[in-house]
């Protein structure tokens, strides 16, 4: 076996040996009149945030669309710290609008946040100061000129919102990396939703309110302690984001009783009101408790489909679950199950321009040889090396079949060592992760399906190594062979 993560064709016939074992299996059907064809190209890439202050880097990560008029498009995108002081040290988000592929290669970016130094009341003892570290935005749009259903103007056209998780860090004394983890921790442990409010004229992107909002406030008897990867969809007038709430079941459903403890995943509605988006009713999915990084799509029969990472779930981490809702989100059942499929990172729900529903994750890497140069480094370093454990090199799509029971066989994305080789001065691997998905309408009058990604060495997170000449955010186009569904009324 070669060191790189398995080809679709070794994939598909390994698979085919663990045909007991998955739930649902990959259908062997000819090309449907709808469904993906590929990936268009090469991908539009950012890499660095041009406001880093002097000796540091700030590098672009994820990158979550979303429409703000009949022809442009924008982008949430988070900004990291290289050589940062911990695992994950966020610096803030950028907002990127832009009306082609080629102008967000270029596209000015809008701040929507940066880090800031507060105190942290809950340290001991209180009151120390603290680095309040910004997490991906993921949020809600009403585009410019759009349109209800009946053709009437949309009231709530060129408004939206964000929800950003905040998190307490300790300030460090300056020093060379690698440096451990350093965000507060247990009794210590201090965060905040910020909520923002946004508006878009056709030129400029604002930010016109930015509110903190404790996890327990932000719709009470709920906490909301994480959020989904992937922006609002469309619900009449409202949007429905994806967030992890805890709270009890509101209602008896198939598999949860009436107030029965819940914490996963589900549906966060958001209203407009005197002038602004607000948090009004969540939609508990029974289904996905324990699960964390939910998404959701509204499938061509008007059904939500959701998925999520596996969260707590132990064994279940490789795992491709989607749920449907036909009651909109008011009760949920089982839809796909597949078993081992992918590695335990984030996973995501998307659907492309034709409207096919698609999980983005990454490919489960079999098992390398004992010579192979990741077995080396991983025994050098005393690192338990298992299949399926942290990989994330390989960045598929799994089309939803036509019936809706069953993954088609999955597409390729990027393979990091295929494409780029080894990162440089190791044979450890990349990470191309976080994928989140929306199909927008751009100038050319057409839709288009864009697929957002980051990509990195797995050691600038892990061990404070400097960024690759790859690394950054990346772009790519979903391609589809049906006719385009528009996502919003113009």
């Amino acid at each position: 076996m070669t060191n790189r993560a398995v080809t679709l064709a070794a994939l598909i016939t390994a698979l085919s040996l663990l045909g007991p074992f998955l739930a649902t299996s990959y259908a062997a059907e000819s090309a449907p009149a709808a469904g993906i064809s590929g990936i268009a190209g090469e991908p539009i890439v950012r890499v660095l945030a041009p406001d880093a202050p002097s000796g540091k880097q700030w590098l672009y990560q994820v990158g979550l669309p979303f429409q703000v008029s009949p022809t442009q498009a924008a982008l949430f995108c988070n900004v990291r710290e290289a050589l940062a002081q911990g695992v994950d040290f966020e610096v803030g988000n950028d907002v990127m609008v832009f009306g082609s592929l080629a102008e967000l290669a270029a596209a000015v970016p809008v701040v929507a946040n940066r880090n800031h130094v507060d105190v942290n009341p809950k340290s001991e003892p209180a009151g120390k100061p603290a680095t309040m570290v910004k997490y991906p935005i993921r949020g809600g749009f009403v585009p410019l000129g759009a349109k209800r259903s009946d053709g009437s103007p949309h009231p709530h056209a060129g408004t939206g919102f964000g929800l950003g998780m905040v998190q307490a860090w300790k300030i460090l004394q300056e020093g060379p990396p690698p440096y451990l983890q350093n965000s507060y921790s247990g009794a210590e442990a201090f965060g905040y939703w910020e909520f923002q409010q946004y508006t878009f004229d056709g030129t400029t992107f604002r930010v016109t309110a930015t509110e903190r909002v404790p996890f327990k406030d932000l719709l009470s008897p709920w906490q909301f302690t994480n959020g989904g990867i992937g922006n609002a969809i469309a619900d009449g007038d409202d949007l429905l984001v994806p967030m992890v709430g805890k709270g009890s079941l509101p209602q008896a459903t198939a598999s949860g009783a009436k107030g029965e403890r819940f914490n996963g995943s589900g549906l966060l509605r958001m209203r407009r009101t005197a002038d602004a988006w607000r948090p009004v009713e969540f939609l508990p999915v029974p289904q996905a408790s324990g699960t964390i990084e939910p998404s959701v799509v509204r499938d061509v029969d008007g059904s939500l489909l959701l998925a999520a990472r596996g969260g707590s779930f132990e064994g279940r981490r490789n795992d491709i679950r989607v749920r449907r809702s036909q009651d909109q989100g008011r009760t949920w059942s089982d839809l796909i199950e597949a078993r081992g499929v992918i590695s335990p990172g984030p996973i995501t729900l998307n659907q492309a321009a034709d409207g096919t529903p698609y999980i983005a994750a990454n490919l489960r890497e079999v098992m390398p040889g004992p010579k192979d140069p990741l077995a080396l480094v991983a025994a050098d370093r005393k690192i338990k090396l298992e299949p399926g454990r942290d990989t994330r090199n390989t960045l598929g799509v799994w089309p939803l079949n036509a019936a809706r029971d069953g993954l088609m066989s999955p597409i390729e994305v990027l393979d990091g060592r295929a494409k780029f080789g080894p990162p440089a001065g190791s044979n450890w691997t990349w990470r191309a992760d976080h994928p989140s998905g929306m199909t927008v309408r751009l100038a050319d009058g057409k839709w288009h399906h864009l697929l957002g990604t980051r990509v990195q060495d797995y050691r600038e997170i892990k061990e404070a190594m400097p960024p690759t000449s790859r690394t950054g955010m990346y772009v790519y186009e979903v391609l589809s062979r049906g006719e385009p569904r528009p996502v919003w009324k113009f």
